[in-house]
């Protein structure tokens, strides 16, 4: 049996509110999107103990993919909660799912358009086009799961079946059967001061990040005070 540290760690991180945030405030939208793949571009290249590749999933979705394994899963938190706070004070919130599996690059296992043309399969209707997303595997498929399944709000979830490798020191809000959701505002580790340095950006004070989520979400009218809001609020530890 494969343990959950032997396969390698996918970070699934997505934009919240798009369909409201880019048609009410484009330019915050593009601005929290371009800080989110410029930072981790930055952050992926400076890794050299295990490599981070990137994939940009749709229009608001990043997905994160570690070259082999981890034993213990500060570096992967650090990297959820520095990106999830850079996106923050850009002006946008995101929910982040952090699990593990396989991935590869199917691009060899699909027949070309030329083949299939040749063969009849298909033909081409109205001069259409089609972009191919090469990349799947289990660790895409649980990350994303992880991000997405209730409950809903800006929060940062791990797959339960890595709680053994989520280090003593790290802050956790919920213990739930399919996730442990993380406090991304108030932990503090020495990994998130390393990545910080790399990405040159000057690390940001607690009460910096607590008032800016309060804002973002009191900003947010109804959904801000319904269940989104709260749970937004909750998981972050800044309710109070």
């Amino acid at each position: 049996m494969t343990l959950p540290s032997e396969l390698r760690c996918g970070i699934f991180i997505d934009l919240e509110g798009t369909s409201s945030l880019f048609s009410e405030n484009e330019n915050r939208y593009l601005q929290a999107l371009d800080s989110l793949l410029y930072s981790s571009t930055v952050i992926a290249n400076h890794t050299t103990d295990n490599r981070l590749l990137l994939h940009q999933m749709g229009a608001d979705g990043l997905f994160i993919i570690s070259d082999g394994p981890y034993r213990d899963y500060s570096k992967p938190l650090a990297v959820a909660i520095v990106l999830m706070q850079i996106v923050l004070l850009a002006g946008a919130v995101t929910k982040c799912g952090i699990s593990f599996g396989n991935n590869g690059d199917y691009r060899s296992a699909l027949p070309r358009l030329e083949a299939l043309l040749e063969s009849g399969y298909i033909e081409p209707r109205a001069g259409g086009l089609m972009t191919k997303v090469n990349i799947m595997g289990t660790a895409l498929i649980n990350s994303h799961r992880v991000a997405s399944i209730e409950p809903r709000g800006g929060r940062l979830a791990v797959d339960s079946r890595l709680s053994h490798l989520i280090p003593s020191n790290i802050k956790v809000t919920k213990l739930g059967a399919d996730m442990v959701i993380v406090d991304w505002i108030h932990n503090e580790i020495s990994e998130i001061d390393q990545l910080y340095s790399i990405a040159g950006i000057a690390q940001p004070g607690i009460e910096q990040l607590e008032n800016a989520l309060k804002a973002y979400v009191k900003n947010t009218g109804s959904l801000g005070l319904g269940e989104w809001g709260e749970n937004t609020l909750q998981y972050a530890d800044c309710l109070s």
